[in-house]
């Protein structure tokens, strides 16, 4: 009898610290922040916003480029499919603009780390599969959309491809418009 609950005592002390363990290393290979809080019926009524809206899915690409290094939005979007303006009339034709958003995974509700986004510029731009959800949703900024990635879809564009986006981006022919001097998100230059 008395090996019986000294193995029960036993086995709770392993099963206890590796539930914890898995319960911390989970957001690295699954959804946890999208299972906890991307709650489309809810979010649909508080935002007041149709329920299929939400849930649409697009294949965007981002870019890291931040306006100096305290900067709490460094993420800017380059292109979305479908294109923004073509989800909703309302929604403004983003056509050559760059928009600074805020750029989370649904794995961790974080951004991607600095080791994944390296330090040249031929390291920091991505595509990615994700959704896109109005300013102000899941309490973050009220003047930046939220950008959410599947965290499996994430990948850096090729250096190559990258190189090309980042002249047409500073020094193209078509000069594409930054929404930093329209939109006021509360940052400050120090």
């Amino acid at each position: 009898m008395a090996g019986s609950s000294s193995s029960k005592i036993a086995t709770i002390i392993i099963v206890i610290p590796l539930l914890l363990l898995a319960w911390f290393l989970a957001p690295m290979a699954l959804p946890m922040w999208r299972w906890q809080n991307m709650d489309f019926p809810k979010l649909s009524k508080s935002l007041n916003l149709p329920e299929a809206t939400l849930k649409r899915e697009f294949d965007m690409q981002v870019r890291y480029h931040p306006r100096a290094e305290n900067d709490p939005m460094p993420f800017q979007l380059i292109r979305m499919e479908p294109p923004w303006a073509s989800v909703d009339d309302k929604n403004e034709d983003e056509d050559h603009m760059l928009v600074r958003c805020t750029f989370i995974s649904d794995r961790s509700g974080q951004p991607p780390s600095s080791l994944f986004i390296g330090s040249t510029y031929k390291d920091r731009y991505f595509k990615i599969h994700g959704w896109r959800f109005p300013p102000g949703a899941f309490g973050f900024s009220k003047a930046r959309p939220v950008i959410i990635y599947r965290g499996d879809s994430i990948e850096k564009i090729s250096i190559g491809n990258a190189e090309v986006l980042d002249n047409e981006l500073g020094m193209g022919q078509v000069k594409w418009e930054n929404d930093d001097k329209t939109i006021d998100d509360g940052f400050i230059r120090r």
